[in-house]
């Protein structure tokens, strides 16, 4: 295994039981040789020779200790050598894997990269598989060249992003995107590409509560982005986004998405039609989401939760006032400054119902349809909030995040959600087939758990695939403030229900609310489809680029934030995906 980027030292002086600590003696538990190395400019790694400077460099010298010689190394490397940098980083990692491979005799390879160390392990599988793709397609040999050793190469980039501009965008501020590509022109910090051009078995392991890389910076997005919206292409994926103009404008005049000042557009007769009106995608006719049905379902969500912001910030009002105040505190909608994530409670949700403000008597100050329009509107994005995007976050939090978040949400949910669903839909398979043993039906077994090829079985994944909760008990770690998030089958059929009983109360939002239901089913549709279920097997093996398809690799949704070592759980994942995808790999 080759390890990059961010490696713990071990401390030696722990229990021999402890759990590891770092990855250098994970991997030597599992039976892995490690190599390890410095970068170009990082301990004893400081690159060539420059004229008088080889009396402190290796080989010709030797290394030079104490304050002079650190003094030298870092004057050199600054101003003559410029290291390091991302191509020293990539160019470093790449001659140690042809070295493992050339010299060494490595027949399978891990590279193993996290956070910037992904950098430098995307950069190395890049070059590396080109490489070794190159020498196998030759097919002339002469009598003094003999055929090099077959290597088996596997890519992790762990805990990583898709370019370090879209991460200083979120750490700093947006103007650094810009800033850096000026101050480094020479630099590429591109994971993402490097990532997709690997033509090996990759893995892509990503956090979406990393304290240090942002979910919408991170590689998983600009993965998702890649596979979806800009038909592989990564260059500035990642990056802050600016919300179009008529979704701007509406969210202005605080109105919705159908009805804003852009919203008629007159054609050669006089004619007008609705312009943001759009109807939703549909499966399998619409094969990807574009980018104007992105942004129109980031604009439908965030006018959704913005009104029940608004809708709860009155109600509390109200109960605090005793019934005798008729918010003047609150000017309607136009005193939400942004979306709430929140969860309304069926208990809550019942006093809201039951509120002296719903009857219609002389003593009420709020009409009864209104308040009913406030409870259904907290109840909908209550659902909303709460939906389980399969990737990461729920979407409630990613509408807060902003409009690129959410589509990025989106995106990872079409791309990586499938994995996901096949990695459910397969403990589920195993669970019945360990019942079926137990039960002692042993002429049956296998019966249970169709192939990949079987034509009988339409469906693999199924709709309770989408259902990541634990198992039992769950309800009981669950409050009005903290709650697992609701697979997307559940909060589709729970808006349904909300929209058939109380459509006419729903006026406001009927058109976002349409939307996005439409939305959902797309999604379901799309990951319940049997093209995506036949990509199960796939998933672990090498993907060939010539087909069209963006190969994303494997994806592992990681609880364990940017710098901690993996839980015993997401540790056995990843050694169970390691020694499926280099036994796979013909």
């Amino acid at each position: 295994g080759l390890t990059g980027g961010n490696v713990i030292e071990d401390d030696e002086d722990e229990e021999d039981d402890r759990e590891p600590t770092c990855w250098t003696e994970y991997y030597i538990e599992h039976g892995y040789d490690v190599y390890l190395f410095n970068y170009a400019g990082y301990g004893r790694s400081f690159g060539n020779d420059f004229l008088f400077w080889k009396s402190a460099t290796p080989p010709n010298g030797e290394f030079r200790h104490g304050m002079l010689g650190s003094i030298q190394r870092i004057l050199y490397s600054t101003f003559f050598a410029f290291k390091p940098s991302s191509e020293s980083l990539k160019a470093d990692a790449a001659a140690v894997a042809r070295h493992l491979v050339d010299v060494e005799g490595v027949e399978d390879l891990v590279i193993h990269g996290e956070s910037i160390g992904g950098m430098a392990a995307a950069g190395a599988a890049r070059a590396l598989t080109a490489i070794l793709g190159s020498a196998a397609a030759s097919t002339t040999t002469t009598a003094a060249t003999t055929p090099k050793p077959k290597c088996s190469t596997l890519l992790i980039c762990d805990r990583t992003f898709c370019n370090l501009e879209a991460v200083a965008q979120r750490l700093v501020g947006q103007w650094t995107g810009t800033a850096i590509r000026l101050l480094t022109p020479s630099w590429s910090t591109d994971i993402a590409r490097d990532y997709l051009a690997a033509t090996c078995p990759k893995i892509c392991a990503n956090d979406c509560a990393d304290e240090i890389i942002h979910d919408y910076s991170s590689l998983k997005a600009g993965l998702s982005f890649a596979g979806e919206l800009t038909k592989g292409q990564t260059r500035n994926v990642g990056w802050m986004m600016s919300v179009p103009l008529e979704y701007r404008l509406a969210d202005l005049d605080n109105v919705g998405v159908a009805n804003g000042r852009m919203e008629t557009r007159c054609c050669g007769g006089g004619a007008a039609y609705p312009m943001m009106f759009k109807n939703p995608p549909t499966w399998p006719a619409d094969k990807r989401v574009s980018w104007s049905e992105a942004y129109h379902f980031a604009a439908c969500l965030k006018r959704i939760g913005k009104l029940a912001t608004v809708a709860k910030k009155q109600m509390q009002q109200r109960a605090s006032d005793g019934g005798l105040s008729n918010m003047e505190g609150v000017q309607d909608e136009e005193e939400a400054e942004g979306v709430e994530v929140s969860y309304l409670s069926e208990n809550e949700s019942s006093g809201m119902q039951m509120s002296p403000f719903s009857n219609t008597d002389s003593g009420s100050k709020m009409p009864k349809k209104k308040s009913e329009t406030e409870v259904l509107l907290i109840k909908i994005w209550s659902s909303l909030a709460c939906c389980d995007g399969l990737c990461g976050h729920p979407l409630g939090h990613a509408v807060k995040e902003g409009f690129d978040c959410t589509i990025s949400w989106l995106c990872c949910a079409v791309v990586f959600g499938s994995q996901v669903l096949a990695e459910k839909a397969e403990q589920r398979w195993n669970e019945e087939r360990r019942q079926q043993q137990q039960q002692g039906s042993s002429s049956r077994e296998g019966s249970m758990s169709p192939g990949l090829d079987d034509d009988s079985s339409l469906k693999l994944i199924l709709p309770d695939d989408f259902d990541l909760r634990p198992n039992d008990g769950y309800q009981w770690d669950e409050n009005d403030l903290a709650r697992h998030p609701l697979p997307i089958p559940v909060v589709l059929s729970s808006l349904k229900d909300l929209y058939a009983q109380n459509k006419n109360a729903l006026e406001k939002v009927e058109a976002e609310l349409n939307y996005v239901m439409g939305m959902l089913g797309y999604i379901i549709s799309r990951l319940t489809c049997k093209e995506n279920n036949n990509a199960l097997s796939p998933l672990i093996k090498r993907q060939k680029q010539d087909d069209g398809a963006i190969s994303t690799g494997f994806f592992i949704n990681l609880h364990c934030g940017h710098n901690n070592q993996y839980s015993p759980e997401e540790r056995q994942k990843l050694m169970n995906l390691i020694h499926r995808m280099l036994d796979d790999v013909v």
